[in-house]
C-alpha cells in the first residue's frame, strides 16, 4: 500500500512539474518573439553597414544590431528596461548619411487602452513605447476594441511617421494575447 501512495505523488509531482516546463517555455517563447527592425534606404557594402552601427548604437537602449546588407534592414536589440526612442533613430541614421524608410514591429506585447480623445493605443514594456495604432483593415478595430478597460494583445505594424508622439504604428496584425496563447488564430 505504501508503494501505490508514493508513486501516485510521483505521477502528481512529474506532471506539475511538466505543466511548469511547458508554462515557462510558452511564455519564454512569446517574450522572445517581438522584433523591432530598421528599413533603411543607402545599405549597399559593410563600410555602410559599419557605420550605421556606429551610430545607432549611441542611441540610448540599443544593446545591439544586426544589419542585413541585401535586404536594407537593421533588427534592433534593447536593453532590458530600456525606451525606445523612434526620434533618435531616425536621427542617428540620418547622421550615419542613410533614409529611414520604416520601422517594423513584429508580435510587440502590449496593453490596448483608449486615450481621451478616444484613439486607440499601445503601451509596450519591453522596451518600453507607446504607439497610437492605425489599422490597416477597418474590420480589425473590433476585434480588439478594449472599451473602457486595457487589453494585452500581440501587435506587428509598421512606423513611418518618426516625429510624432506617440509615434503611429499602421496596425497590420492585432490579436488578444489570450487568443494567441490558446492557439487562436
Amino acid at each position: 500500500m505504501r508503494h501505490h501512495c508514493t508513486t501516485g505523488r510521483i505521477r502528481v509531482w512529474i506532471t506539475g512539474a511538466a505543466a511548469a516546463l511547458f508554462l515557462v517555455l510558452l511564455f519564454a517563447g512569446t517574450a522572445r518573439a517581438s522584433q523591432f527592425t530598421l528599413r533603411v534606404d543607402g545599405l549597399a557594402c559593410p563600410f555602410c553597414a559599419y557605420g550605421v552601427e556606429k551610430k545607432l548604437l549611441t542611441v540610448p537602449g540599443v544593446a545591439g544590431i544586426d544589419v542585413l546588407i541585401n535586404e536594407g534592414k537593421i533588427i534592433l536589440k534593447f536593453s532590458e528596461g530600456a525606451d525606445l526612442d523612434v526620434a533618435a533613430l531616425n536621427a542617428a541614421v540620418d547622421k550615419a548619411g542613410f533614409t529611414l524608410r520604416g520601422l517594423l514591429v513584429r508580435d510587440a506585447i502590449g496593453m490596448l487602452s483608449r486615450d481621451g480623445g478616444n484613439e486607440l493605443l499601445l503601451t509596450c514594456s519591453d522596451p518600453r513605447a507607446t504607439f497610437r495604432l492605425k489599422f490597416d483593415a477597418e474590420d480589425a478595430i473590433p476585434a480588439v476594441d478594449p472599451g473602457t478597460g486595457a487589453r494585452q494583445v500581440l501587435a506587428s505594424g509598421l512606423v513611418t511617421d518618426f516625429d510624432s508622439r506617440p509615434v503611429q504604428l499602421i496596425a497590420t496584425k492585432i490579436k488578444s494575447l489570450q487568443d494567441t496563447l490558446r492557439g487562436r488564430p
